[in-house]
């Protein structure tokens, strides 16, 4: 068996591994995403590009930034609903501009997610900038 080495940065390869990553086979990820078995394995194998339609479906299916199909995004941003006590912490972090957000004792993925998201909100922010 010839196994392929696909780029991380590859949409076949970051799909493949969003699906492994939620433990669904190809058919149930297909059927998910109201696609054949047969389209998701051609995605997965570069035969076939999924369209923005396929990969807006597939971020909201997984909770992750759809921007992670970008080249550059190496790690998905997995959106998380912010519990009340998050939100009150985030207020006053916003409001004392001497503070410090401290994520050190943080999972790895939540760490992952909050770098995914100030990357992101750079992103934005330059494309500001450069329409100003």
């Amino acid at each position: 068996m010839i196994m392929q080495k696909h780029h991380t940065d590859s949409i076949q390869f970051k799909l493949k591994m969003l699906r492994l990553k939620a433990g669904k086979s190809q058919e149930e990820f297909a059927k998910e995403l109201s696609i054949s078995r047969s389209t998701l394995a051609n995605y997965e194998t570069g035969k076939r590009q999924p369209d923005e339609a396929v990969l807006q479906r597939i971020a909201l299916l997984c909770h992750i930034d759809p921007l992670f199909f970008q080249k550059r995004k190496k790690q998905p941003f997995i959106l998380h609903e912010a519990s009340p006590e998050d939100n009150k912490h985030l207020k006053h972090l916003l409001q004392h501009s001497d503070a410090r957000l401290d994520i050190s004792s943080l999972p790895l993925e939540y760490k992952i997610s909050l770098i995914g998201y100030y990357e992101f909100m750079l992103s934005i922010h330059s494309k500001v900038d450069e329409s100003e």
